[in-house]
């Protein structure tokens, strides 16, 4: 069984196989595919919203908490502990005779929160250093240690009050630097070329796909590279470059000679409001052809993440359950000449248990079968479907039980978990499933893609 190595992973219509064949991607030009960071603006948040449903951006505290954790050493865990605190005041919010200044109400609960408000507190404190003699001993001391001070503090509260008059002006401008600077006190924001999805260009071999975006942050083309389909004839490499984005449209331009026409880009998790992750399709218009051929409505479903917010299987601490939406199609064999059939439920789950470490997937479709998966590691161990008493179209029925079809099927399970602290908020699944249900050749094949997102419950 075939894993993607990000854990998360994207469908496409297969090269050898039912329906109207492949679309797909290229490795193209080199779209600079390093995260990018910075602020974004709302229009470019709104350009991107047109095809996605992910944040524009994303913070980044682990830079952030590294620096924290580098400059209070062995103080930081007391330092954080009682920024947490609910019954006891917060740190840098007391006068020096221990009434509590602008309500001292603060309480921080997640990561980004608690270093935000030390790091305001800080400057806060720090930027008053003429009031010295009215601030709390304790906040001016972590003050000065959260803006790099710790080796040049004195020991005694005299001492350090003398430094803070005769450096004032380097103490307060090394603290808005530090307070500006990501990865010290500004969070590291993380742009849409952090992110990366999959495509399966062939049956069961994934290809990695990247977004490209441009100094702004926007969307503006997707490059595909190479890693599963290798030499195959359908390969990225050898069909087109990469995909331009046609403005602040749905819309991507092939670059090639060997290909014409658009793909569509569509979202299908603007009803989650998914924040790290997002999954969806690109749909052939009509009149593209590749390599000739005609491969108007072909559709490359898509999947993918941050990886900065991906969180592995091992890095599960307990048992979670995602509800969320399944979508995706039913691929005919070629010989049938019929249209995919679409098939959704919005009231799909994956459940992960912590204790036998499977993953179990069920949906139910109105128009097809009701499935259920259970898989563990890289194997899934059981998958079932009933049509539960509905009329199937013989051309989209299976011949036979999942996994019981022999060297006639193949079968694609990724799955990626991704949330903040190591605690999972979102999913996305991919479900890939080919049979062969004909008597002659390669192209009587029935195939299932399916992406599925979801939020934690």
């Amino acid at each position: 069984m075939k894993k993607s190595i990000f854990l998360i992973s994207l469908l496409a219509l297969s090269a050898c196989g039912g329906g109207s064949g492949g679309v797909s991607g290229g490795t193209g030009t080199d779209v600079g595919l390093t995260p990018s960071f910075g602020a974004v603006s709302e229009e470019v948040k709104a350009s991107n919203a047109e095809i996605l449903t992910m944040n524009s951006t994303v913070s980044d505290e682990t830079k952030r908490t590294a620096y924290l954790k580098t400059v209070f050493g062995d103080e930081y865990d007391d330092v954080m502990s009682a920024i947490q605190q609910t019954d006891s005041p917060v740190l840098f919010s007391l006068n020096r005779n221990g009434s509590v200044r602008d309500g001292g109400n603060n309480v921080c609960k997640s990561e980004r929160d608690c270093n935000q408000l030390l790091f305001d507190k800080m400057l806060e404190t720090l930027q008053n250093l003429d009031n010295i003699d009215s601030l709390d001993e304790k906040g001016v001391r972590y003050a000065l240690i959260a803006a790099g001070f710790k080796d040049a503090l004195p020991g005694n509260w005299d001492d350090i009050k003398a430094y803070v008059k005769e450096h004032k002006n380097e103490i307060v401008n090394k603290a808005e630097e530090v307070y500006e600077t990501p990865g010290q006190g500004k969070p590291e924001e993380i742009r849409l070329d952090g992110a990366v999805f999959s495509a399966l260009i062939t049956t069961g071999a994934s290809d990695v796909m990247k977004l490209k975006i441009n100094d702004e942050g926007k969307v503006v083309g997707v490059k595909f590279e190479d890693v599963g389909s290798g030499s195959s004839k359908y390969s990225p490499a050898k069909l087109y470059t990469w995909l331009s984005r046609v403005g602040d449209t749905d819309r991507f331009d092939f670059n090639s000679d060997n290909t014409s026409g658009e793909l569509i880009m569509e979202s299908y998790a603007k009803e989650l409001g998914l924040k790290y992750t997002d999954f969806g399709t690109f749909t052939a218009a009509e009149g593209t052809t590749v390599s000739g051929r005609d491969e108007s409505g072909a559709t490359i479903p898509f999947m993918g993440g941050y990886l900065a917010k991906n969180i592995s299987t091992e890095d599960l601490k307990e048992d979670v359950t995602f509800k969320g939406i399944a979508k995706g199609m039913v691929n005919p064999a070629n010989g049938t000449g019929a249209t995919d059939l679409v098939i959704e439920d919005k009231n799909a789950t994956l459940a992960f248990n912590k204790s036998t470490g499977e993953e179990n997937f069920s949906a139910s479709f109105d128009n097809w079968y009701d499935i259920k998966l259970v898989n563990k590691g890289d194997r899934v161990q059981s998958f079932e479907v009933d049509d539960m008493g509905r009329q199937i179209d013989d051309i989209y029925q299976l011949k036979n039980p999942p996994l019981n079809a022999g060297e006639n099927e193949v079968f694609s399970f990724e799955k990626g978990y991704f949330g903040d602290n190591g605690v999972p908020e979102e999913a996305v699944m991919l479900l890939q499933y080919q049979q062969h249900v004909g008597q002659a050749n390669d192209d009587e094949n029935l195939n299932l893609f399916l992406g599925f997102g979801g939020k934690a419950q």
